[in-house]
């Protein structure tokens, strides 16, 4: 399996473009760099997850998303909410002009791959009875990051090779 982590650019509007093109870049060399590991060995499955700072265009979302050799041809997006089984922000823009939104994604190759569980994961969204034990609070969450992790449970789709 290939796990790739990312953080692309921040920020950005349409005044200001640069961001933009840079994320479009860093999508572009991180899309090469799979591409050059895929050509230099056999590679089960493929993971991607990360901030994509989508704040302008889904084009990093797209450069980053495919085309890839088969089997893996595209990866495509986990589906993960919160625990209240609607909310799928993963930027917190309390207390900021922007509102809180996805930006952060995780991405699979579902030819090999299957999630049975995701979840972003705030601390708020958790009972006292279950934070406290842990040593954590309400907003343990938000004082770590304005961003939240997003955690993804896989199977595999097929066996593996022998």
């Amino acid at each position: 399996m290939l796990a790739v982590t990312l953080d692309l650019q921040c920020c950005g509007n349409p005044t200001n473009n640069w961001p933009e093109f840079r994320r479009q870049i860093e999508a572009q060399e991180i899309r090469s760099a799979i591409h050059r590991v895929l050509a230099r060995r056999k590679v089960d499955a493929i993971v991607l997850a990360g901030d994509l700072n989508l704040v302008f265009s889904a084009t990093p979302l797209a450069i980053l998303t495919n085309p890839y050799p088969e089997p893996h041809f595209a990866l495509a997006p986990v589906n993960a909410v919160h625990l209240d089984g609607t909310e799928v922000w993963t930027w917190d823009g309390r207390d900021s002009p922007f509102p809180s939104r996805p930006l952060d994604f995780s991405f699979f190759t579902p030819a090999s791959l299957k999630p049975i569980r995701s979840l972003v994961l705030s601390t708020e969204d958790f009972s006292r009875e279950l934070l406290t034990p842990r040593g954590f609070e309400s907003g343990t969450s938000r004082k770590l990051s304005d961003h939240l992790p997003i955690l993804v449970d896989y199977i595999w789709q097929k066996p593996l090779r022998q």
